[in-house]
């Protein structure tokens, strides 16, 4: 991101703030996931409502990331045209 804002500001801020809604989303992600492996460590859901949930969180994050990942490669573009 340093040497693509040395390029192009504007651009390199672009990807900057794409990227970083990219990483929110993982870490939500990845947040959701955790607390859903500590309750079924702690025993507080069985395994099939384990399963179901991290199925659920990864299905809803996945649009989400591919967007943001989608906007990032498009400022990317954008710097190399």
């Amino acid at each position: 991101i340093e040497e693509i804002t040395r390029r192009s500001t504007r651009v390199g801020e672009e990807v900057e703030r794409h990227y970083r809604v990219f990483e929110e989303i993982n870490s939500d992600s990845k947040n959701m996931i955790n607390s859903a492996i500590e309750r079924f460590r702690g025993g507080r859901i069985t395994r099939s409502v384990f399963e179901n949930l991290t199925g659920k969180y990864l299905k809803e994050n996945k649009k989400r990331r591919e967007t943001a990942a989608s906007d990032v490669y498009s400022a990317l573009e954008r710097l190399l045209s």
